[in-house]
């Protein structure tokens, strides 16, 4: 028997007086029906699925150089590998990278303010993808005593620089810098699991299993020294 008081006024009367039941509320159970789709975790019984992951070792890190000597240098995959990391694998002879891949975010530079009369010039040129691409330079002048050149840039599209880059001697960018000046490069690294080569350097000074950061020219030229990190050429 349904318990039920009608509100209805003027002679009229309502669903459950006429046919005698009530409507039942489905909105709670649709609710919940919603809940369950959007649910992106599988649940059986009481056992929660695993999630899935990406098991390679991913990170993104600044790394900053100081440039000693006024010049142009030519940065490579295997240059930035190795400034990104590496271990001591033969004594005194050779260093291998710890990072199987990287791809450049961003680049940003400080030059040392201008002498009086002087002027303080920073350059970054991005290699085209192919030779009939056009490569991308970008630079900043300060004639200033107080305040430095500065250029902070991003890989353009169709440059070498905004692809993914396993070990290789290709060029991707090109600095022209003067003494002084300080280099934050931005990358992001998937770290060596066996199914990548590995990049390599010729080493004068390393003890086997330790690890070095080389300078951003590589360690034969050793002008665009790491800041704060252990190094070796």
């Amino acid at each position: 028997m349904i318990s039920h008081t009608c509100t209805e006024t003027g002679g009229f009367k309502c669903v459950v007086c006429l046919f005698g039941y009530l409507v039942p509320n489905t909105n709670k159970r649709r609710g919940a029906n919603r809940r369950v789709i959007h649910n992106k975790t599988p649940v059986v019984g009481r056992i929660i699925h695993p999630p899935q992951l990406k098991t390679n070792v991913q990170l993104t890190h600044t790394f900053r150089f100081q440039c000693t000597t006024s010049g142009t240098y030519n940065i490579t995959p295997d240059t930035l590998l190795l400034a990104a990391g590496s271990v001591c694998s033969v004594t005194n002879t050779t260093v291998v990278s710890l990072m199987g891949s990287c791809k450049v975010n961003y680049v940003e530079m400080w030059a040392p303010p201008a002498s009086q009369g002087q002027l303080s010039t920073i350059s970054l040129e991005w290699l085209g993808l192919t030779p009939n691409e056009p490569s991308i330079e970008q630079s900043d002048s300060s004639v200033s005593v107080a305040y430095p050149a500065y250029l902070r840039v991003r890989p353009p599209i169709r440059s070498l620089g905004c692809f993914w880059q396993t070990t290789n001697g290709n060029d991707i960018f090109q600095l022209i810098v003067p003494s002084g000046t300080l280099i934050d490069v931005n990358l992001s690294l998937v770290m060596f699991d066996q199914d990548l080569a590995r990049a390599s350097a010729s080493v004068v000074t390393g003890v086997v299993g330790e690890t070095y950061f080389l300078a951003l020219d590589g360690p034969s030229s050793n002008k665009l020294t790491p800041i704060a990190l252990n190094t070796t050429h």
